[in-house]
C-alpha cells in the first residue's frame, strides 16, 4: 500500500487521497494515515559517518527489522524524489529502509 501511495503522488503531487483510496481499495482515512507515516518515517539524514553508524546499529536493534540500506552521498546536485517506482526502475534507490 505504501508503494501505491509513493507512485501516485510522484505522478502527480496533487493526487487527491480520495482517487488514489479508490485505486488502492481502501479509505481515505486509510490513505490520509499512512501518507502521514511516511512522511514522518521515510528518510533519514545523518551530519557524519560516525552518526549513520549509530543511527543504523539503533535501527538493526528493533524487533523486526531484517535489514537496513544506506547511501553515502559525497555531494549533492539535484535531490529526485521518484526512487522505487515502476517508471525508474533502473535507477538506483536512496534512503534507509
Amino acid at each position: 500500500m505504501d508503494k501505491s501511495i509513493i507512485e501516485a503522488l510522484q505522478k502527480n503531487g496533487r493526487e487527491p487521497f480520495r482517487r488514489i483510496a479508490a485505486e488502492v481499495g481502501v479509505s481515505e482515512a486509510t490513505i490520509r494515515a499512512r501518507y502521514s507515516r511516511l512522511c514522518d518515517d521515510i528518510e533519514l539524514l545523518c551530519a557524519d559517518r560516525r552518526q549513520l553508524l549509530d543511527l543504523t546499529n539503533r535501527i538493526r536493534a528493533l524487533d523486526g527489522v531484517i535489514s537496513t540500506e544506506s547511501f553515502l552521498y559525497l555531494e549533492l546536485c539535484k535531490q529526485l524524489y521518484d526512487w522505487g517506482t515502476r517508471a525508474n526502475s533502473g535507477a538506483v534507490a536512496a534512503g534507509v529502509g
